[in-house]
């Protein structure tokens, strides 16, 4: 499995960093992407054989039905068949986080290779923070708005992304994983790229993440220190920065209320299953049909599942965030003195990087399109989803 897990590290890591860079081998199919089949050929009739496949939980199973309802919302929704194009995004966006999840509960049951991971997710985020920062200094950005994207085509969803390297990096330090040094030049680095963005969302995320992972280690003098250090940041930033000040404003916000509203207003005319596929971004031209605006999401990204799959996609979608978080406060609080270093801290991580990105996800609508995204956030997810399997069944064990 360490080879497989090294596989499996390379494609998830890498592929949001170097998918512009590597060259197709056949059509849209890259080298990042054959990492990925060669790890699924490889992992999936090894595990069955094994008897090794971690899907009978609630968590695999709240993501397998969500990714089947979007497949299957193709039947009800009308203007769309299942063509090359759309089986592509939905095979993408849908399948291989899920796919990427069943390989990971099984992975990285071991710490060194959970340890491995974070490593190489960290060398990625630290490239993406040098590259945004070479972006917003010296070259061009890939974002409309030229904030700082990298390799990213929105400058949030980057911000968001490197939010997720904070904690992961915490992790390390407390687990004494890495040395110290090199921890705090890693998180300097990340955060000087989340400011780079000039995402609100992703300053005050990374801020929540910090204190959210020293409260439940129970370091009440390392969450002053960072409510301190994050105010500081916040301030020079503001005046010092044309792009952070610009983004600390409200103006906006009153339109992204209305579309959410709009997106609301659609799913109580169809609650149940909503207006399927594209759902929202096809209606809101007959909801508004004097508006010039094509809007693909409606910036909330509950509103926008809720408007295209109704409850019944929304209560899995809910499942895939609440199921870690419940399993991981259960470790921590009930479990604290029978878990081990390594469970305790990703039980930590799970929560300090699942209760940010869901606040960040309420904000904005198209970040959980991007499977490189979700194939992150499920990966640190199960780091910890592993650890409280074997937990407990070893409690259980014990009585």
């Amino acid at each position: 499995m360490k080879k497989l897990a090294l596989i499996y590290t390379l494609f998830v890591c890498y592929a949001p960093a170097t998918y512009l860079i590597l060259p197709n081998i056949y059509g849209d199919i890259s080298i990042v992407w054959v990492m990925f089949f060669i790890g699924v050929i490889w992992f999936y009739p090894k595990a069955v054989m094994d008897a090794n496949l971690s899907v009978a939980n609630p968590w695999i199973f709240c993501l397998g039905f969500l990714s089947l309802l979007y497949f299957a919302s193709i039947f009800w929704t009308d203007g769309y068949s299942y063509d090359l194009i759309t089986f592509q995004r939905l095979f993408a966006r849908r399948l291989v986080p899920l796919l990427v999840a069943i390989m990971a509960l099984s992975l990285f049951v071991q710490q060194v290779n959970a340890v491995r991971f974070i490593k190489h997710f960290l060398i990625v985020c630290c490239f993406l923070s040098i590259y945004a920062g070479y972006q917003k200094f010296f070259g061009e950005s890939l974002a409309k708005d030229e904030r700082a994207a990298a390799t990213f085509h929105n400058p949030n969803a980057l911000a968001l992304f490197l939010m997720m390297a904070v904690p992961s990096t915490l992790y390390l330090l407390e687990t004494k994983q890495i040395k110290r040094y090199i921890g705090l030049v890693v998180i300097a680095i990340i955060i000087v790229g989340i400011i780079l963005t000039g995402s609100r969302k992703g300053v005050a995320t990374t801020a929540l993440s910090v204190i959210l992972y020293f409260l439940l280690n129970r370091q009440f003098k390392k969450v002053l220190f960072s409510l301190v250090a994050a105010s500081i940041i916040l301030i020079i930033a503001l005046t010092t920065s044309d792009t952070v000040s610009k983004r600390f404003n409200l103006e906006d916000l009153d339109e992204r209320a209305h579309v959410a509203g709009t997106a609301f207003n659609m799913f109580l005319d169809k609650p149940i299953v909503g207006w399927g596929f594209n759902g929202f971004r096809d209606q809101y031209a007959k909801f508004f049909p004097l508006s010039q605006k094509d809007s693909f999401t409606s910036h909330n990204t509950y509103a926008t599942i809720l408007a295209n799959y109704g409850m019944l996609g929304f209560i899995p979608f809910i499942g895939i965030f609440l199921i870690p978080i419940w399993t991981a406060r259960k470790v921590l609080k009930r479990w604290r003195y029978r878990a081990n270093d390594h469970q305790k801290g990703v039980a930590a991580l799970t929560i300090s990087t699942t209760i940010p990105f869901m606040i960040a996800i309420y904000f904005t609508g198209g970040n959980f399109q991007m499977y490189y995204m979700n194939m992150i956030l499920f990966t640190l997810m199960s780091f910890h989803l592993a650890q409280y399997k074997a937990l407990e069944k070893e409690i259980k064990a014990s009585k």
